[in-house]
């Protein structure tokens, strides 16, 4: 036969002496820490912004005079004066034994052994007598026709020489610069109405005056401007080429 248990004896709960206290009307606010936290924080903070600028003073006084250390980027101004080309000059070996007097115009060829600038040119011509002068130009070889017309030639100066004691006549520079480039031919034809000195010789189209840049070959003489070459007469020019390296 089963035995019932006892109800178990009620607990006897009594209030406290001291009750506890009522919730404040407002947060606990705590003093921010002396050390920031690591993680930040989920909301940002909202700090207005002040009313007038923060005025921070610089530590360092500008000097009285520039430096002397170069700025670390050129300037884009160019120079006020550009390095002019180095004018070379060379002078045919007959320019003071050429005697051939019955010619007024001397056909030519110059070979270039590098890029040049023809600029101009001196002559030989007849002494003591005014005289008008043109020179013409081509690319290229000439063939003794093409002596004969203008068609094909251009015109790179005219002028006129003095009345002077000296055979060798400075002229003007060209009107227009007359390109050549290395391995290039340019044929020119030079005429002076009192007449052209010149050496006569027998191998037209030979080399008989070069340097480092242009080989001159010999060439053809006329007794007029764009007239027959003289017959079985091969011609030097003489005088000056005047020209510059590109």
């Amino acid at each position: 036969m089963n035995t019932p248990t006892p109800p178990p004896t009620p607990l006897d709960l009594q209030p406290t002496s001291n009750p506890t206290k009522a919730p404040a009307d407002q947060p606990t606010t705590l003093p921010p820490s002396k050390s920031p936290t690591t993680q930040p924080s989920r909301v940002p903070t909202s700090e207005m912004p002040t009313s007038q600028p923060t005025s921070l003073t610089t530590s360092e006084v500008p000097t009285s005079q520039p430096t002397k250390l170069p700025t670390n980027f050129p300037t884009n101004r160019p120079t006020s004066n550009p390095t002019e080309p180095t004018l070379i000059r060379l002078s045919t070996p007959n320019r003071k034994g050429a005697k051939g007097k019955n010619a007024k115009g001397v056909a030519f060829t110059v070979q270039a052994k590098k890029d040049i600038i023809m600029t101009g040119m001196d002559i030989v011509a007849k002494t003591k007598a005014d005289s008008r002068v043109v020179i013409y130009t081509r690319k290229g070889e000439y063939a003794d026709s093409a002596l004969t017309s203008n068609t094909g030639w251009t015109l790179v100066y005219q002028g006129t020489i003095p009345n002077q004691k000296s055979q060798l006549y400075s002229l003007g520079d060209f009107t227009n610069e007359v390109k050549i480039a290395a391995g290039q031919s340019q044929s020119f034809y030079v005429y002076s109405k009192k007449r052209m000195l010149y050496t006569a010789s027998e191998s037209k189209g030979s080399v008989y005056s070069e340097d480092d840049y242009i080989a001159v070959r010999e060439g053809r003489a006329t007794r007029g401007l764009f007239r027959k070459p003289i017959k079985d007469t091969a011609s030097r020019f003489a005088g000056v080429m005047r020209y510059h390296a590109e």
